[in-house]
């Protein structure tokens, strides 16, 4: 397992260990998202990778691309793969805040949001 914390502390409520196979997963990542940079392929077919790559660090998940546009302060859908068209409208327009989505939390809290059931989360 790897760590960022002084092993005598015990570990964070937050803090995911890894295997070795993990790090090198994030690291294989790294190295392929540094790659797709320096090609300077085409943007929405790096953003496409991108999600996929992102999507395929956890089973049953989905990744997506949003901006926030800076005139109106609404997010909308850049690039998501594997999200269905119902699912990209659903996120367009998006207001970040408290009742703005896991989407819209992230944004409004500037951290990470995790959710289990999309159908199920209050936010």
């Amino acid at each position: 397992m790897f760590s960022t914390l002084d092993p005598h502390q015990s570990p964070a409520l937050d803090e995911v260990p890894l295997s070795t196979d993990e790090y090198n997963h994030l690291l294989d990542l790294q190295l392929k998202i540094l790659e797709m940079s320096a090609a300077h392929g085409a943007t929405n077919d790096v953003l496409a990778h991108l999600c996929q790559l992102a999507k395929s660090l956890l089973p049953n998940s989905i990744a997506s691309i949003m901006l926030k546009n800076p005139k109106t302060g609404l997010m909308s859908v850049l690039n998501a793969p594997s999200v269905p068209q119902v699912g990209i409208d659903a996120l367009s327009n998006l207001k970040p805040g408290p009742g703005g989505g896991s989407c819209g939390n992230a944004v409004f809290k500037n951290k990470a949001q995790y959710v289990q059931n999309t159908f199920e989360d209050e936010r």
